[in-house]
């Protein structure tokens, strides 16, 4: 009397064998995770290699953007040397990126020894970090040294690499590999996945989440026609391409967001993202709400608008949604993303194969 087994067995055959083709997929990738993890409890895991001839999928070779990374750099160097001569209550005329370092002019010439004492802290605690030069005429540069910028993107190389781990899991991918190849290429192998504009758009998503207050001193038009207010800059809403007026500083970013997750409205039922903050987001989202009752704010993704509503209360919970005219698929990603973090690197796809299944 052993008959139970198979019936089920036909059952769940049957139910599968007549599914819509978007059930079928997530069916065959949470298969492939109970692969995974069944070879796993035996101690064997799948050579992604193997994995990608036996399901096909893709594979990706992705090249640091360097130029764009050496201007993150240069731009947080300007800023730290605003905030130093801020702090040393020293005057300046100007301050700017220029050719490859951060130029500034103080204002009066006496001021250039104690300038350079107040910046000696940018070539960090071994001083190899940033050279400091007296460029004449009360100008002072300073320069990244190729050593410092070689570690710093090193470094963000690899946690470039935990990131794109964290949200293949997210999609479920059994048996893939993400690892360096080179100084500044990192490889993909996604067993099963064969959409690669899908799999290289998930990837390279740099993610960079921030809340930040609509300025309302003026309208978008108006910045247009007269100039943007200092502190402010115009962005486009990501679908409609309205423009906004949106404040540069933000508070509460994606380093803030604890967790998130696929969702539908309660009022319409459509796709949202459901998302919970840290204990700091959660301290510095409510007093902003606090503070801002009736003002509208952006919820910006890697420079445009995905959403801007109006705070009607103070939002105290630690929790919030994000809603857009998703996709469901937009959704999913888009939680995907949040949990994974931002990448600190821009990446561009050298290489990009699809593979097919082998012949069965």
């Amino acid at each position: 009397m052993r008959r139970g087994p198979p019936f089920v067995a036909t059952i769940i055959l049957l139910a599968v064998a007549f599914a819509p083709p978007a059930q079928l997929a997530q069916a065959a990738g949470r298969w492939e995770q109970l692969r995974a993890g069944v070879l796993g409890w035996f101690g064997v895991s799948e050579d992604p290699a193997a994995a990608l001839a036996r399901l096909g999928g893709t594979r990706l070779l992705l090249g640091a953007d360097r130029d764009d990374y050496r201007t993150s750099i240069l731009n947080a160097l300007r800023d730290d040397v605003r905030h130093l001569m801020r702090e040393a209550r020293i005057p300046y005329s100007s301050l700017g990126v220029r050719d490859g370092g951060v130029e500034l002019r103080v204002r009066e010439p006496s001021d250039l020894q104690r300038t350079m004492s107040a910046l000696a802290a940018t070539a960090g605690p071994a001083g190899g970090a940033v050279d400091i030069g007296d460029a004449g005429e009360g100008m002072v540069r300073l320069t990244p040294t190729e050593r410092a910028f070689g570690e710093r993107l090193n470094g963000s190389l690899g946690q470039t690499v935990e990131i794109i781990r964290r949200r293949l899991d997210g999609l479920g991918v059994a048996s893939a590999a993400v690892q360096r190849d080179g100084p500044d290429r990192i490889l993909v192998v996604a067993p099963g996945l064969r959409d690669p504009a899908h799999v290289l758009q998930l990837i390279v998503a740099r993610a960079g989440l921030e809340l930040r207050l609509v300025d309302v001193s003026m309208t978008p038009s108006d910045a247009m026609k007269i100039g943007v207010p200092a502190g402010s800059e115009l962005l486009h809403q990501a679908k409609t391409k309205e423009l906004y007026l949106v404040r540069t500083d933000s508070t509460v970013g994606g380093q803030d967001i604890a967790d998130a997750k696929p969702s539908f409205s309660t009022y319409g039922n459509q796709p949202v993202v459901d998302f919970s903050f840290t204990a700091r987001g959660a301290r510095e989202f409510g007093r902003l709400t606090q503070e801002n009752i009736g003002r509208p704010f952006a919820i910006v993704l890697d420079g445009e608008v995905i959403t801007a509503p109006v705070i009607r209360e103070p939002i105290l919970g630690g929790t919030g949604q994000i809603s857009g005219a998703f996709t469901v698929e937009q959704a999913s990603d888009l939680a995907i993303l949040l949990r994974a973090g931002m990448l600190p690197v821009r990446l561009i796809a050298v290489e990009q194969t699809t593979v097919e299944p082998a012949q069965k």
